[in-house]
């Protein structure tokens, strides 16, 4: 047992003096065995009971001053991360773009991956195509991605127009004309135009004499 020779002098200066002649011990702490000294029992045991009572402190070991902090090189080194952590979100969004989609799953598995690599949760674009590699299709296949949408189909083209002969034997404008094209044009190819125009956009309906009667114009 360990014994603060120094306490028990300032204590018991009796059971010190016997212990010091015992040991050679005067000052300081130190191990001593108590079974093998050369003291009498009852003395034995009353160094063991006061032992127990008063027992040895730990020595106090100066612990040496950290060293000085380097504020602008911390500094630097949180805009480097911060800086990197943005560029890795960007990167998650390229990923999403094409086809990663953005779950609740899907993050966690990169999140996992990326606080249990090497770096420990420092976040950059290429540690975050690093974890795609890795859970993706030609890794271990646990991110989920998009289905492809075939594509919609093309409307069916526009029937070619029929250009046809008014009665009079004037050829009829296409439904279609610039101005320049309808300036030029007589009254009766206007007509037949204005005509074909409301049956396309549906301004005219049939009366009961079979005649167009005009809806929703002046004309």
């Amino acid at each position: 047992m360990k014994i603060d020779f120094d306490v028990l002098k300032g204590d018991e200066l009796y059971l010190h003096t016997l212990l010091s002649r015992a040991t050679g011990f005067d000052t300081g702490q130190h191990e001593v065995d108590l079974a093998a000294t050369d003291i009498a029992p009852q003395y034995k045991f009353r160094l063991a009971e006061w032992t127990v009572l008063h027992p040895a402190a730990e020595p106090v070991v100066d612990k040496p001053a950290p060293p000085p902090r380097n504020y602008g090189e911390e500094s630097r080194a949180a805009l480097v991360k911060d800086i990197s952590e943005t560029r890795a979100v960007s990167r998650l969004k390229e990923w999403g773009a094409a086809g990663l989609e953005d779950t609740k799953n899907n993050a966690e598995l990169i999140r996992d991956f990326v606080n249990n690599s090497a770096v420990k949760g420092y976040w950059s674009p290429e540690l975050v195509d690093v974890a795609v590699a890795n859970l993706g299709p030609k890794g271990s296949n646990r991110l989920t991605w998009k289905t492809k949408e075939p594509p919609a189909p093309e409307p069916p083209p526009e029937p070619a127009e029929v250009i046809g002969t008014l009665p009079n034997g004037e050829k009829q404008l296409s439904i279609d004309a610039d101005e320049r094209t309808m300036k030029a044009a007589s009254v009766k190819q206007l007509l037949d135009l204005n005509h074909r125009r409301r049956q396309a956009s549906g301004q005219m309906i049939l009366g009961k004499n079979g005649q167009a009667n005009r809806v929703g114009t002046n004309l």
